[in-house]
């Protein structure tokens, strides 16, 4: 026996192409579950390495503070400083080695969520190639149409300097929200699922049609030695629905209502994308200011604190000042590493939030080589 379906007004390639969007959608789903992978692997990087350059900041801070410690006894033992320095420099050393401590187990800490973010167990040994730390800034972070080079610096000349740079951050964002928008695989998926949907409504209205089918038949029969009989048929049937309790009807609305609701889903997560996209095009702008005056922090902490420490040593300045100095030291160290990472981190969350999170996007964004 044969069956064909020849003609059922469109349910059979409603149905298929259904399940190929419900399959694009689920692709395009993976796709943003492992930019976002990326994106968690990439952050514990950056905050592993943020750990280590912390660490061996406060093991630089406990050396200074050592030094401060060694100088107050020196001046305390030939009667040239008071106990009270002394104790001030000892307490001022021994915080400088909890704090070394608690960085070292930071670091450990990072280590173990780096190793879990890739799968392997906590305890994993990695040997990871560190950044590169030569960060080259630019006046915006935008995009030169001019050369067709998203993500390079546009630099404003002029007296309006100021405004310009205003209207190329509008201009930028904007630009950057509009690729999010094109580029979102999660945004994909969600515009596959409301064609899936549209073609499941056309599913239900073409499940209440009548069906063209050809059929055939061969048959052989031997009752008998002397009996033999051979039969075949070959014709076309149509099957009429005539009434389904209103099933057809309820199918249909069903599927409306769901087609309706994957396009407000839709709707909903493009407003979101493009909020992301801004969130992180100002952040890394953010970020970006915050390395520049980290840097302009530790070069003035840095000065203070030779300053501080030559009077103390040449007997003109006091125990206050050159704590005050040290702790500001440690203090800008400790905030321009921390701006420098997050800073790294801002980039990757900004190529992630356009859909573009690989390592080329990541080192274009912001101007960075």
């Amino acid at each position: 026996n044969l069956s064909y379906l020849i003609y059922d007004f469109g349910a059979r390639d409603a149905n298929l192409q259904n399940a190929n969007l419900l399959l694009n959608a689920a692709n395009m789903t993976q796709n943003a579950k492992i930019q976002s992978l990326f994106l968690t692997v990439v952050q514990s990087y950056y905050a592993l390495f943020g750990a280590k350059a912390s660490l061996e900041a406060l093991i630089e801070s406990q050396k200074l503070a050592k030094e401060s410690y060694d100088a107050a006894l020196a001046r305390y033992q030939v009667g040239a400083a008071t106990p009270a320095d002394k104790l001030q420099a000892f307490t001022a050393y021994s915080q400088s080695t909890l704090n070394r401590v608690r960085a070292e187990g930071a670091l450990k800490i990072a280590e173990g969520s780096l190793a879990n973010t890739l799968g392997l167990d906590a305890n994993t040994q990695l040997n990871l190639t560190p950044p590169q730390n030569n960060i080259i800034f630019a006046e915006g972070l935008g995009v030169d149409n001019s050369q067709d080079k998203p993500f390079q610096a546009a630099k404003p000349v002029g007296t309006m300097a100021t405004m310009a740079t205003m209207a190329i951050f509008e201009k930028n964002i904007q630009a950057m929200m509009d690729e999010a928008k094109k580029s979102r695989p999660d945004l994909a998926a969600a515009k596959a699922r409301i064609d899936a949907a549209k073609a499941d409504v056309d599913a239900a209205k073409a499940s209440g049609k009548p069906t063209f089918i050809l059929s055939s038949a061969l048959g052989y029969s031997e009752p008998s030695l002397s009996d033999t009989t051979k039969s075949s048929s070959i014709g076309v049937s149509v099957n009429i629905p005539i009434f389904t309790g209103f099933d057809t009807t309820y199918k249909i609305r069903a599927a409306q209502r769901q087609e309706k609701l994957r396009e407000l889903e839709f709707l909903k997560l493009e407003k979101q994308v493009a909020l992301e996209a801004y969130k992180a095009y100002n952040n890394l702008q953010t970020e970006t200011n915050a390395v520049k005056a980290g840097k302009d922090l530790l070069n003035g902490a840095e000065q203070s604190m030779k300053t501080a420490s030559g009077r103390y040593k040449a007997g003109v300045g006091n125990i206050i000042d050159l704590l005050t100095a040290q702790n500001a030291l440690a203090s800008a160290k400790q905030q321009l590493i921390e701006a420098l990472y997050n800073w790294y981190i801002a980039k990757a969350t900004l190529a992630h939030s356009m859909g573009k999170l690989n390592f080329t996007e990541i080192e274009t964004i912001g101007g960075a080589k």
